[in-house]
């Protein structure tokens, strides 16, 4: 074996671990927001060891913008599984359109986390904390986008 076939492999298998720790993190995040979205959020409860109350915290700094965090994880996720296979000269050989598609993807991909995180700070700073002024945002940015939300209709 040539030394720059084990340098790739050894960075590709890099990567892939990387990217597992990633997804491993992002389904754990979902798994905590969707019942809170559901459901509603409640303040946890608090916890006698000292560990557990500092994931306890995080999670309830997230749990109470739940909406904002799961459009920011989601995209953040396709965007670590996706990603990756840009770098790959095989994929890039032989799928030509498949390689491109996936690079307009992740540019769109990339743009939202950015988005979010100004509108966050945004948030944090003005003392906002409401899910009502969230989804007044998201609608704005999404009819921005060119996508119209759904309405209810009254009447029958």
């Amino acid at each position: 074996m040539k030394p720059g076939i084990r340098l790739r492999r050894a960075l590709w298998s890099a990567v892939i671990f990387l990217v597992l720790i990633g997804v491993v993190v992002a389904v754990r995040r979902l798994a905590h927001l969707v019942p809170i979205v559901a459901g509603g959020y409640h303040p946890p409860a608090v916890a006698s060891n000292p560990v557990a109350a500092r994931f306890a915290a995080l999670d309830d700094l997230f749990a109470r913008y739940p909406i904002l965090t799961l459009v920011h994880i989601v995209p953040g996720l396709l965007f670590m599984m996706l990603g990756p296979l840009q770098f790959s000269s095989t994929i890039r050989a032989r799928h030509l359109r498949l390689h491109r598609l996936n690079g307009r993807n992740d540019l769109g991909i990339s743009l939202n986390p950015a988005q979010l995180l100004e509108r966050q700070r945004k948030q944090l700073e003005n003392g906002v904390d409401s899910d009502a002024a969230e989804g007044a945002w998201i609608q704005k940015v999404a009819r921005q986008e060119g996508f119209e939300p759904p309405t209810l209709s009254s009447g029958g």
